[in-house]
């Protein structure tokens, strides 16, 4: 029997997920780092450059006929094999034949995405657009240099607190869905442009949510199918509870 998520599974204990605008470091300590809950801040990437700046016409002039790889699927879905890693194929192309391919809306049963892209490597022309949150400490960008294994003192000091450790810049078009997983390090989800679906479950409930085993590639990935769960494979699935959320703005 496959299901999908409009029959409405149970909704978690957080009937909905607490909006504060312009926080202090005080919110960000209280909610964050203290209660763990999800919350989303509002009116710090307003403040960026890249919230006015980032539109397809800017990205082009300023990224150019620079290569990328960009991540294939034939169904909108990008999933992953616990021995293998990453099953999707990529596609080698320039970025503007990317950003025509959103344009233009191609309905050729290949749907891209530009995943993973540390900005001060890769798109360095974008770093100037963006800024750290002062209600983020330096040390949370510190725990994810020691994660990728990179000593102090090798981190350059021209890097304004740390930022390229936890920049990542993700595209692509509208509908795309991205397996069920929970981040192996602390992150921030910022949203510049159009719009973000997403599904929170509390850590209680991964016994209800089918992840890859500890010995696998992928131990942080679900095997389901968020988007049609099949209940008769994955039967314990029926008592999990989430909340959803939306990120970001639609833009003409």
């Amino acid at each position: 029997m496959d299901i999908t998520l409009e029959n409405k599974f149970n909704q978690t204990s957080v009937r909905q997920v607490e909006r504060i605008h312009k926080p202090t470091p005080d919110d960000f300590k209280h909610t964050v780092l203290s209660s763990k809950h999800p919350v989303i801040f509002t009116g710090i990437v307003a403040e960026w450059k890249a919230f006015s700046l980032w539109s397809l016409d800017y990205l082009n002039t300023v990224l150019g006929n620079k290569e990328i790889n960009a991540r294939v699927s034939d169904n909108k879905i990008f999933t992953f094999d616990p021995e293998v890693g990453v099953t999707y194929p990529t596609k080698k192309m320039k970025f503007t034949d990317f950003t025509d391919w959103i344009v233009q809306n191609k309905k050729d049963d290949q749907y891209y995405y530009i995943q993973q892209y540390p900005i001060h490597t890769s798109f360095p022309e974008l770093f100037p657009d963006i800024a750290i949150p002062d209600i983020i400490d330096k040390n949370l960008s510190l725990d994810t240099a020691r994660w990728m294994g990179i000593p102090e003192m090798e981190i350059p000091e021209f890097i304004d607190k740390y930022l390229s450790l936890t920049t990542i810049f993700w595209m692509s078009t509208n509908g795309n869905i991205t397996q069920l997983h929970h981040d192996p390090v602390e992150s921030v989800l910022c949203q510049v442009r159009g719009r973000k679906r997403i599904l929170l479950f509390e850590p209680k409930q991964s016994s209800f949510l089918y992840p890859f085993l500890k010995n696998s590639k992928i131990p942080f990935m679900s095997q389901l199918n968020i988007d049609q769960p099949d209940i008769d494979k994955f039967p314990k699935f029926i008592n999990a509870k989430y909340i959803e959320c939306i990120l970001g703005r639609v833009i003409n």
